[in-house]
C-alpha cells in the first residue's frame, strides 16, 4: 500500500492547536496574496476576505483563524448568504501531531506555491466552463 492508500484517522482539535491553525492560515495566505492581484474587503478581524476579478466575475478569498481557506463568488444574487465553495480546503489534523492541508474528501493538497495556485485556478475554469455551459442550454 502506498503512503496515500493509507487510511488515517482525524484526530480531534482542541484549543491549544488554535494558534498553529492561525499561524498555517496566515503562512497560506501570504502564497494566496503574492500570488493573485486581491484588494482587501476585511482584513481587521478573522476571517480575513480579499476580492479578485477573472473575467468579469468576482471572486471572494476567505481565511478563517481555524485553519480554512474558501474561494466562492464575491456576490451573487442566487446565494446572498452563503454562496457554495468554488476552491477549499482545510487543516486537518493527525497522529503524531501532524497538520495537513486536505480538500472535502481529507485528501492531502500541497501548498507548494505552483501547485496551489494551479489547483485555484483550474477550479475557476471549471466554474466558469459550467456557467458557459449552462447559458449554451437555455
Amino acid at each position: 500500500m502506498g503512503q496515500s492508500e493509507i487510511k488515517r484517522e482525524h484526530l480531534r482539535l482542541s484549543e491549544s492547536d488554535f494558534p498553529i491553525l492561525e499561524e498555517m492560515t496566515k503562512g497560506i495566505m501570504q502564497i494566496i496574496l503574492n500570488s493573485f492581484k486581491c484588494e482587501p474587503l476585511q482584513v481587521d478581524t478573522w476571517p480575513y476576505r480579499y476580492l479578485i476579478e477573472r473575467n468579469k466575475i468576482q471572486y471572494e478569498f476567505i481565511f478563517s483563524q481555524m485553519g480554512s481557506l474558501t474561494l466562492r463568488l464575491a456576490k451573487s444574487e442566487r446565494y446572498r448568504r452563503n454562496p457554495p465553495p468554488i476552491f477549499y480546503i482545510s487543516i486537518g489534523k493527525y497522529e503524531n501531531v501532524n497538520y495537513v492541508w486536505e480538500d472535502f474528501s481529507a485528501t492531502e493538497v500541497s501548498i507548494e506555491k505552483k501547485y496551489l495556485v494551479s489547483s485555484i485556478e483550474a477550479s475557476i475554469s471549471i466554474y466558469e466552463d459550467s456557467i458557459r455551459d449552462i447559458h449554451k442550454l437555455n
